[in-house]
């Protein structure tokens, strides 16, 4: 980038929609509404995103770009909603649709906001930011006020929301945003962004050992494994990833460490053990249940459903294999 670029750049002014697109992208990361119950009566989200869409409609500078993700984006929709029509549980099935329909919009409203690369760095930081915060809470939350919950014979770490704050899908959300923090590093110029995308970094290391999520710890050994296999330098980002996992193990609490050394050594817990082996089981009915509905399967959210009255089992219990639902739940669909 040249000294004219980099100045038109730096100077660049965002629209208000891409503000807009913002504060909306932190209702759906932050979720204050379930934060705060009294919020939730006011349904500030859905008049949010009304009053943006409406905007966005108005606009005169918005984009879309074309790409094939757009068109499988729109496929999926129709599938579950397809689906929903012989669903075993239609409540469940339209509260399913209607929630991954929001995603949905948000997706086509960050397409339409952003503009040029500018913009979606711009959008990328504010991410980053935002989950920083929902990060930081929840640690404070923990730390502070004991929030918290006891599973596996552990206290784990949970988000400050209700929807996706349980330990397994908070550490997914942090993980998943890490490869975020990689590409802002490739492109931070000074030293202070560095800093504070480490800080970004160790915070999120031990946000994820604390929620006690073995998913959540492999998943971010798959991720040093893939920014491995991707940098220049191999034997010094592999001795400064052996050097960070130790230090990390060293100040690691007990518990935690051996909620983590269950993934090798059944003795340790015979919860764990038991939640591991049910993720089998859980494989195993999701064939089961594609075999008996193997066209258009038996509807979104019908898991807890037919885990109990199909397959026999003592209570309703959601599929613990994502892979395995959308088997079942969706079929050849």
């Amino acid at each position: 980038m040249n000294s004219n670029t980099a100045t038109d750049s730096a100077s660049k002014r965002h629209s208000l929609i891409l503000f807009g697109t913002i504060g909306y992208l932190s209702l759906i990361i932050l979720r204050p509404f379930e934060y705060w119950p009294w919020l939730g009566n006011l349904h500030i989200e859905r008049i949010y995103i009304i009053f943006l869409l409406f905007a966005i409609l108005l606009w005169k500078n918005k984009s879309f770009t074309s790409h094939i993700v757009n068109k499988t984006v729109i496929l999926f929709v129709g599938a579950i909603t397809f689906s929903m029509f012989f669903a075993y549980h239609p409540k469940s099935a339209g509260l399913h649709v209607w929630e991954y329909c929001k995603l949905v919009v948000l997706y086509y409203v960050l397409l339409l906001s952003i503009n040029d690369e500018e913009d979606l760095k711009f959008i990328v930081i504010a991410f980053i930011a935002i989950t920083g915060i929902y990060i930081g809470k929840s640690l404070w939350e923990f730390f502070v006020h004991g929030r918290h919950t006891y599973q596996m014979g552990v206290v784990r770490l949970i988000g400050i929301d209700q929807s996706l704050g349980d330990p397994n899908s908070f550490a997914a959300t942090i993980v998943y945003s890490l490869p975020f923090i990689h590409a802002l590093w490739k492109e931070a110029n000074k030293n202070k962004h560095k800093l504070v995308l480490i800080l970004y970094f160790i915070m999120a290391m031990a946000a994820v050992a604390l929620t006690g999520s073995r998913s959540g710890a492999l998943t971010f050994m798959f991720y040093l494994a893939l920014i491995w296999i991707k940098g220049k330098r191999k034997f010094l980002m592999i001795f400064g990833m052996i050097i960070l996992l130790l230090f990390s193990w060293h100040y690691l609490p007990k518990t935690y460490k051996n909620r983590l050394r269950t993934l090798q050594d059944d003795s340790i817990s015979i919860s764990a053990t038991e939640s591991a082996d049910s993720r089998i089981q859980h494989w195993k009915w999701g064939f089961i249940l594609y075999k008996s509905k193997p066209l258009f399967g038996w509807g979104p959210g019908s898991s807890p459903y037919i885990t109990k009255d199909i397959i026999g089992s003592d209570e309703s219990i959601q599929l613990h294999s994502l892979y395995a639902q959308i088997l079942a739940e969706l079929g050849t669909v």
